[in-house]
């Protein structure tokens, strides 16, 4: 049960970080240009 939940918020924490890096990009590209 802890290494799930441990996975999970490892999971959840990389695909927010990944979804803040890919926003940042493209709203650079976006309001940028």
């Amino acid at each position: 049960m802890h290494k799930t939940e441990c996975k999970d918020f490892a999971t959840r924490f990389l695909l927010s970080h990944f979804h803040e890096n890919q926003k940042d990009t493209f709203g650079h590209n976006l309001y940028n240009d």
